[in-house]
């Protein structure tokens, strides 16, 4: 078979993406500013996509040009998104707001999915609790931003800015129409054993780790409400499972109609991300298997979901 263009592969995962090629053919005339016609020239293959046309709109799109070109079938393109959570620029801005302008484009999609491995609480719940999330911001900060002076947990609150464009993307997240979380079993006592640490060298007060218990107690028990309900605050499909098996990354992918997207979480608030079909084919594999050997506990295995959260609130206790 002869090796495909550039240009077909574009086309290949743009129709893809968007299979209704009247929608296509809009997005396509909004991102080169266009006229129909012109786009409509370039589909047919009458008029190739010049490079500057194919970088624009992979960066529109969230493309990559070297998994298109396909060098090679063993490499499989992943974005490192890297933002400075701490003192944010408008680039930092725009890099975050781009998970929820892409939640924005899947959320009404009927057949929407969501699946997360997790290893730290996912963005989806902890985010709305003000000061888990203060937390992780401040664990960045002190393992990644930390330049000069060292900053206390009493000093990180994220700007208005930031803190409105996560809680944007928590309510896009809650229309997701089916989600499952698949957590380690050690996710709250990681977080704990974190806390404490902080604690013993002084970054962190009584006080705050008092606000930091009421905020883990209270999202403890908006996971066990979901889990018994089966279903999230906008009443969309929720599934808990905990995994019987240790895994090395949090991990997660959404999927819709006509777009897919597969994550790696890493340095606790930086996002890997890929929109390769190989690779999300690839994740969704790894997922179902670790589905398989992970326990349901949502509107199921009750006593195991009690002794589960009541093991969370213990480990609260402890601090």
């Amino acid at each position: 078979m002869d090796k495909k263009t550039l240009h077909e592969q574009l086309i290949e995962e743009l129709k893809f993406r968007i299979p209704n090629n009247s929608e296509l053919v809009n997005k396509l005339s909004d991102i080169l500013y266009l006229g129909r016609e012109a786009i409509y020239r370039r589909m047919r293959g009458d008029v190739h996509f010049s490079l500057e046309e194919a970088s624009i709109i992979s960066e529109k799109m969230d493309l990559s040009l070297d998994s298109l070109s396909k060098i090679s079938g063993l490499k499989r393109p992943f974005v490192f998104k890297i933002a400075n959570f701490s003192n944010p620029e408008e680039i930092d801005y725009k890099l975050i707001n781009e998970t929820v302008e892409f939640l924005d484009f899947v959320k009404d999609s009927p057949d929407s999915e969501m699946g997360t491995a997790a290893k730290l609480i996912p963005d989806a719940i902890h985010l709305s609790y003000d000061y888990i999330t203060r937390f992780y911001l401040f664990k960045w900060i002190y393992q990644y931003d930390n330049q000069s002076q060292i900053r206390k947990f009493e000093d990180v609150k994220g700007t208005d800015r930031l803190l409105k464009i996560l809680g944007n993307m928590t309510n896009r997240i809650q229309h997701i129409k089916n989600s499952y979380y698949i957590f380690d079993k050690r996710i709250f006592e990681y977080l704990v054993d974190d806390i404490k640490y902080f604690e013993s060298i002084g970054l962190i007060t009584q006080q705050d780790i008092k606000l930091l218990k009421e905020d883990l107690y209270a999202c403890i028990n908006d996971i066990e409400l979901q889990a018994a309900k089966g279903m999230n605050s906008m009443g969309n499909k929720t599934q808990i499972y905990l995994s019987n098996l240790n895994f090395e990354a949090g991990f997660s992918y959404v999927r819709s109609d006509n777009y897919n997207l597969s994550t790696i979480r890493a340095f606790t608030m930086y996002d890997i991300t890929s929109t390769d079909n190989a690779t999300f084919a690839n994740s969704m594999k790894w997922m179902q298997s670790l589905k398989r050997a992970s326990s349901l506990i949502s509107q199921s295995g009750e006593i195991e979901r009690m002794n589960f959260f009541r093991k969370q609130n213990d480990i609260v206790d402890t601090l």
